[in-house]
């Protein structure tokens, strides 16, 4: 996460982002973020870019678009994430095969990219 520094104290809001990070990379079968040291605004951009590549629900979409806020006092607590619907969905045979194919597309892809 951006507002981790040597001299600063940082929240459980980067544990949040860190999260964001793997489960944007494990849903959209790749990485987010171009490489290089850049700006903020920068990697603001990647995520979009990868949010919007990304070819699952709209409810991922949105939990991952929120632990990825770049703004941490914006971005929600563990305990709201866990609250989120996507991760709360109740159980049918058309959400779990949903489920289902989002993951195995995203580890095709992932699969595929790391080729």
């Amino acid at each position: 996460a951006r507002e981790l520094s040597p001299r600063r104290y940082y929240s459980g809001s980067c544990d949040v982002w860190s999260v964001g990070v793997l489960l944007l990379i494990l849903l959209n079968g790749d990485l987010p973020f171009f490489g290089g040291r850049r700006s903020e605004a920068t990697d603001a951009e990647d995520i979009a870019i990868s949010l919007r590549a990304g070819r699952f629900s709209a409810q991922a979409r949105d939990f991952v678009a929120r632990l990825l806020d770049p703004d941490p006092f914006r971005r929600p607590s563990a305990a709201a994430a866990l609250a989120h619907p996507w991760l709360g969905r109740p159980w049918t045979p058309d959400a779990a095969a949903e489920s289902a194919q989002e993951l195995s597309r995203a580890l095709v892809s992932f699969a595929e990219a790391s080729l």
